[in-house]
């Protein structure tokens, strides 16, 4: 089964640029609402630049699906076809296009009669690449609500669940998938782990490690695991990111975990080479961008980002709050900034560098309100990582 799509979606380096900070300082409020989602932006400017995007390789498969799909454009399993390609290739390549097209594609869809699951299960993981994860999920409860065994659907809501700290709903879900096999039972070990069983769910995801499956599905079984031993304080967690990579070189959420376990290493020259060896997307940028802050590289990778970001906002896109969070923190050492962000961020996202990236701007602005907000919800959930229970000591000890 393979798996669509991640949520996600994710340490004191710095550039010398305190004049981009200021260029920076007013770009969140646009890009926080929502509501320029609601409609296509339509630029007036032909000198204005979208997107910079590599030029189209060749892809058979998907020459092939779009041959089909113009010669057949109402094939409701050629219309699948050409929707599925269309959205590895933009994940593969981190390219905004193809999930353009797969949008318009969808669009045209919808008039279909009998259209099969799979259609909103890809317009669903398409609002999840948006970071509109309460669109998304309303999909997907109506894709369950008709056809509850759908696993697909059933497992992108439990990573969605967990990703936003509904941890019951996740379980729920998890359990519901245990028939599927391997993945049911990671999906359970990683609700156990993120609610107070660490230990006992990465022991129960270990089973799986060298669990069969298409490449997706191994990558994603090695990451979680790569996850839980990350907050154990297990060295093991890089080799889990470096297997999954090998089971899957075209995940690029495994890439960029990479690349942040080797800058938490202090292994900066590894982790450029790892965040480079991908597509130059957002994300990998702004690794690229810590990383030569860090050792002296130059802003020119903060320039290109910043540039980048400021061109999301003028075509009403949003960014999601973890990165502008981390950018600030790291890169532009706007800490307050980066706390304003890091807190919205955390009221809709719950995974580990989300509240990591909380706790570290708090503690740069000694903010106790901001370590109290993860405090109450560490408690709540009871949730483990090491990491994160030495930032709360220090901000303690701090006062």
């Amino acid at each position: 089964m393979p798996i669509l799509s991640r949520p996600s979606c994710s340490k004191g380096l710095q550039t010398r640029g305190a004049n981009c900070a200021a260029r920076l300082f007013g770009l969140a409020v646009a890009t926080w609402c929502a509501a320029a989602l609601a409609a296509p932006w339509r630029p007036t400017d032909d000198a204005l630049v979208l997107a910079e995007v590599q030029a189209r390789g060749v892809n058979p498969a998907l020459e092939s699906a779009e041959r089909d799909y113009r010669a057949r454009p109402d094939d409701v399993a050629i219309v699948e076809s050409l929707v599925r390609e269309q959205l590895a290739t933009g994940r593969r390549l981190s390219d905004p296009r193809y999930f353009g097209q797969a949008e318009a594609v969808l669009a045209r869809a919808r008039s279909l009669p009998q259209r099969p699951p799979a259609l909103d299960i890809a317009w669903a993981d398409i609002l999840q690449h948006r970071h509109d994860y309460e669109a998304s999920r309303r999909v997907l409860d109506g894709v369950l609500s008709a056809v509850p065994r759908e696993a697909q659907a059933r497992l992108m809501r439990a990573q969605m669940n967990l990703a936003q700290g509904r941890f019951a709903d996740a379980r729920r879900d998890c359990t519901a998938l245990l028939t599927v096999g391997a993945v049911g039972r990671v999906c359970l070990a990683q609700a156990m782990a993120m609610t107070g069983d660490l230990d006992r769910g990465y022991a129960l995801a270990l089973r799986d490690a060298t669990a069969g499956g298409n490449a997706a599905t191994r990558s994603w079984i090695l990451t979680a695991l790569a996850d839980m031993a990350a907050r154990r304080g297990d060295p093991d967690s890089l080799q889990w990111l470096e297997k999954a990579l090998l089971a899957d070189p075209d995940d690029q959420y495994a890439r960029l975990a990479l690349a942040d376990a080797l800058i938490d290493r202090g292994e900066l020259s590894a982790a450029a080479r790892t965040a480079g060896a991908g597509p130059r997307s957002d994300a990998a940028l702004l690794r690229l961008a810590i990383v030569a802050g860090a050792s002296g590289g130059g802003d020119a990778p903060a320039r290109e980002l910043e540039a980048r970001y400021r061109e999301a906002t003028a075509r009403g896109e949003l960014i999601h709050l973890r990165d502008l969070a981390r950018f600030r923190l790291e890169v532009l050492h706007d800490a307050q900034g980066a706390l304003e962000a890091a807190r919205r961020n955390f009221a809709s996202q719950k995974e580990r560098w989300d509240a990591r990236l909380l706790l570290e701007a708090a503690l740069a602005v000694r903010d106790r309100g901001a370590v109290a907000e993860y405090r109450t919800w560490q408690r709540a959930t009871g949730y483990q990582d090491r990491r994160l229970a030495t930032l709360t000591a220090a901000a303690a000890e701090a006062g």
